[in-house]
């Protein structure tokens, strides 16, 4: 909910003059978006939290250090999404914007388990030289 709440919040600042006339319709837009990504994933339970666990990956659906789990698909289907929520996520992040901590701040930390961890626990991971 961070994400969407995020969006919303984003276009409501960002939208002016002519372009206002549709933020409604806009925010409806991506409002189904948002619901149509948690029909599609499918969740058991949408409230359960996700997991990384480094030295014991649990291998489920909630795992963000299993490379095909759907939480991992999840996080990196919202980061490449448009518009470029990597942008706005990078630009927090370099700014210290503490405003965006409540809604994108627990995806900040989603992308990271998944960037540094899913990908020592793939099959087709490259080996490293000694």
């Amino acid at each position: 909910m961070g994400v969407w709440q995020f969006y919303s919040s984003h276009l409501d600042r960002n939208m002016n003059g002519g372009l206002r006339a549709g933020f409604w319709s806009t925010i409806a837009t991506y409002q189904r978006v948002f619901i149509e990504l948690e029909r599609l994933i499918n969740f058991p339970d949408l409230d359960r939290e996700f997991t990384a666990d480094h030295f014991n990956p649990k291998k489920d659906d909630y795992d963000l250090w299993w490379p095909t789990s759907k939480a991992c698909f999840l996080v990196l289907f919202l980061y490449s999404i448009e518009p470029p929520l990597y942008f706005y996520l990078n630009d927090a992040i370099r700014t210290m914007n503490k405003a965006l901590l409540p809604m994108l701040g627990p995806f900040a930390s989603a992308i990271y388990l998944v960037l540094r961890g899913a990908e020592e626990n793939r099959g087709d991971k490259m080996e490293t030289g000694e």
